[in-house]
């Protein structure tokens, strides 16, 4: 109609112009301060997508890989100590083309020991360690021996701490410190040594304080107790009827006395007092003898089911019975033969009744009740009928 008109514009790249995308920070070849590399680049010319790979040999990946797309910066955690490759991919016209980068990371440094001066002797039974981290992945042990490498004096995970206190002899002898430093991948460590002091602080196993040696106790139930002795950090108490056994009573822990029910037959018992000092244990021993109990001796008797010699049971009968008089152990047997266990045999300790499965076909059923008295085993026998189901 007499008057021009024009469409929307059009574009159109020229490929012949066309730039890969390139990093503008930090510059080519830079050495890194910590272990994050902070990348950032342009978008080149003709670029339509952009690609980024890190790793730790030239064109490798094996830290970082991803389609960036239209980004323009990334922020990649890098290990300690290597050449770090970085390749930037530029997609232009359907294909791809890279840039190539290389950077230093920072070198790590291990922790060390800032004092007490490697080489000096400690004027007590203390080693107190004071040390600097050092740049690290963060795990750091120390080991303190008696031997070079070793540990027997402590070991300790120091994470962020920067002093570690530990108890070494006081014999004149050599301490070692070990301190290692997780770095990239692999330990690393810092050696150091030192001598104990020569003042030896006496020790002593405790003693006991509450009965006198080789009495004749009159009550079962007794308590012990002994006094903490010299540089004692736990005690142990045996009792048995041998010298340094303690098939009676066993026991350990931080506490100065211990209360206990021994048997009453009579017997020689034997109490062996242990001090854990310095790592070892230490003992003193004793003997006594044991209470004869009031009433004299007696066996344990079943007062259910009714003893009727040839009563029938049911299938699942619970037997009751009297304790034992002077008895150090009881044991109920079932059997289907006098004096037998086969259906049921057990040591009772003071348990006074005891739920049995029992047969149902009418044969005889044979109960013994045992008591081990004096050192000899003594017994009641009962015999019954098993019921009957058709």
């Amino acid at each position: 109609n007499g008057a021009w008109q024009k469409s929307d514009p059009y574009t159109f790249t020229d490929y012949r112009k066309a730039t890969k995308a390139r990093i503008v920070s930090p510059a080519n070849g830079t050495l890194l301060g910590g272990r994050k590399l902070d990348l950032q680049w342009d978008g080149g010319v003709g670029v339509t997508s952009c690609a980024l790979w890190v790793g730790t040999v030239p064109g490798g990946r094996d830290i970082y890989a991803a389609n960036e797309g239209s980004g323009r910066a990334r922020s990649i955690t890098v290990p300690m100590d290597k050449k770090i490759h970085v390749t930037l991919w530029s997609l232009i016209n359907g294909a791809y083309a890279s840039n190539h980068y290389v950077f230093d990371s920072a070198q790590s440094v291990k922790a060390r020991l800032l004092s007490p001066a490697n080489g000096s002797i400690l004027s007590d039974g203390s080693l107190n360690l004071s040390f600097d981290l050092g740049t690290g992945d963060g795990i750091r042990v120390a080991w303190v021996g008696s031997a070079q490498g070793g540990y027997d004096l402590g070991h300790v995970t120091l994470g962020a701490a920067t002093s570690q206190s530990f108890a070494v002899p006081q014999d004149g002898g050599p301490v070692y410190v070990t301190l290692w430093s997780w770095i990239s991948g692999a330990w690393q460590t810092n050696s150091y040594w030192f001598t104990c002091s020569n003042a030896v602080t006496p020790t002593r196993a405790a003693l006991l304080t509450s009965h006198g040696n080789g009495v004749a106790l009159t009550d079962s139930n007794v308590t012990f107790a002994w006094d903490t002795g010299l540089k004692a950090t736990s005690y142990a108490l045996w009792i048995g009827s041998s010298p340094y056994e303690y098939d009676i009573h066993a026991w350990n822990g931080p506490a100065l006395s211990r209360a206990v029910t021994l048997p009453s037959d009579g017997r020689k018992l034997f109490v062996t007092l242990h001090s854990l000092i310095g790592g070892a244990w230490q003992s003193n021993s004793y003997f006594f003898t044991a209470p004869i109990a009031s009433t004299g001796t007696a066996l344990a008797a079943l007062t259910s089911p009714a003893v009727a010699d040839g009563a029938t049971l049911g299938s699942a009968t619970t037997f009751e019975w009297t304790q034992a008089v002077g008895a150090t152990y009881q044991a109920l047997w079932v059997g289907r033969t006098p004096g037998g266990n086969e259906i049921y045999g057990a040591l009772e300790g003071s348990a006074t009744h005891r739920t049995v499965g029992l047969p149902v076909d009418g044969s005889p059923i044979y109960v013994t009740l045992w008591a081990y008295i004096r050192g000899a085993w003594q017994s009641n026998e009962y015999r019954y009928t098993a019921s009957l189901v058709p």
